[in-house]
């Protein structure tokens, strides 16, 4: 498995996800609709793969935007606390240390390092653009359609703040 995933590192280089994702728009757009139809068949499931990502992605940039809202706002309590309150005793600034410091946040923090990833709202951008792509002809609209998390993280795309 290490190897396969190495390969598949080396493959694309050091282009990012997110210029990754644009060669696979492009792609999808230009391409004729025998190679989008490979592309999304059984033994390839591009869909799958790319509905995936998409959800990582989301769940990432969620998951960043409640950090830096946790520390801003515990920035604020503190300093409308004063100087005299040290942040250890005070339990304001707790809970925001122990969800930055936990094993799970520095885990996908050095996965998201190693994989040279884009901005998280890039991503998330070219993916619907890949969706998109794949729903200008009628096979691939169906497929999208169907597809329960590929409506699920449009919707969430849509919902999102800073999108």
């Amino acid at each position: 498995m290490t190897s396969l995933c190495s390969q598949k590192r080396k493959m694309v280089g050091d282009a990012t996800s997110t210029q990754v994702l644009r060669d696979l728009e492009i792609s999808l757009r230009t391409n004729h609709i025998e190679w989008v139809r490979e592309f999304l068949d059984d033994r390839n499931q591009g869909l799958d793969h790319l509905v995936e990502y998409l959800s990582f992605r989301l769940v990432m940039m969620r998951h960043e935007q409640r950090l830096t809202e946790s520390r801003s706002s515990s920035e604020e309590r503190l300093a409308a606390a004063g100087p005299a309150c040290s942040p250890a005793h005070n339990g304001y600034l707790r809970p925001a240390l122990e969800m930055i410091d936990s094993p799970g946040v520095k885990r996908r923090s050095k996965h998201v390092a190693k994989l040279n990833m884009g901005e998280a709202k890039d991503d998330i951008h070219v993916c619907i653009m890949c969706l998109r792509a794949i729903m200008n002809n009628k096979y691939g609209f169906n497929m999208v359609i169907q597809h329960r998390e590929a409506i699920n993280c449009i919707a969430l795309s849509l919902m999102h703040k800073s999108l």
